[in-house]
């Protein structure tokens, strides 16, 4: 419900089309007609509710990791692990990279998030900027499938780069480790992790970070404007 990997390369379309199947566009569908009906008939407290269940799944999208099903797999990757024969250990050890690397991006931007809203600091202040940045609306988009394709090309094109901010912000031991699995470390603070990063890495993250931001915007303003 929550991932769409449209834009995957041939390989992986060849070889394992169902990681391309998604529910998105249908979903959106169904609860913009539920926020219309919901409007028509004098309830507007659920028109906004499922309005905004609507619009998460676009602002899903915007996160690369919803759009592209490993971001540091290029041609070269799948293909040796097409005529590989431990696929069962290399999916496991990606599958564990990726899930790192998504949860940590997830962190930081919560994070960043609570943070605007709580104390407005210098970090926080900067990304949420990206939210207002850009042009209002995806003036193009005229239906949830329009919308789908617009979140999710961009997020799919930008997930190698957003990838390696993160590798480069976070560090090889939570981004390169298979070994490592960030969800069930007792130590992991993502606070500490956040306020120990040197300025270059904070602002290579901020920077490509912010590029999602003005698309979560645009996507969110744009679904406001479909369910009227």
């Amino acid at each position: 419900f929550h991932m769409q990997f449209n834009h995957e390369n041939f390989i992986v379309r060849t070889f394992a089309p169902q990681v391309t199947q998604g529910m998105v566009s249908d979903r959106v569908e169904l609860f913009l007609r539920l926020s219309r009906a919901a409007q028509e008939t004098g309830h507007p407290y659920w028109a906004w509710r499922f309005a905004a269940w609507a619009l998460h799944y676009y602002q899903d999208l915007t996160q690369p990791y919803h759009s592209r099903a490993v971001p540091h797999g290029n041609a070269r990757y799948y293909a040796n692990f097409v005529i590989s024969g431990e696929k069962p250990r290399i999916q496991k050890e990606t599958t564990q990279l990726v899930a790192n690397r998504h949860f940590a991006y997830e962190d930081f931007v919560s994070t960043s998030l609570y943070n605007y809203y709580r104390t407005q600091d210098q970090l926080s202040v900067r990304l949420c900027r990206n939210l207002s940045e850009g042009e209002v609306f995806f003036r193009s988009a005229r239906t949830p499938d329009d919308l789908t394709r617009i979140v999710s090309s961009f997020a799919a094109d930008h997930a190698e780069h957003i990838d390696r901010a993160i590798v480069f912000a976070f560090g090889p031991r939570m981004t390169e480790d298979p070994a490592y699995d960030l969800e069930t470390d007792p130590a992991y603070s993502i606070t500490k992790v956040v306020s120990g990063m040197k300025p270059q890495q904070a602002d290579a993250l901020l920077l490509e970070t912010g590029k999602d931001f003005t698309m979560a915007g645009r996507a969110t303003r744009t679904v406001m404007m479909l369910a009227k």
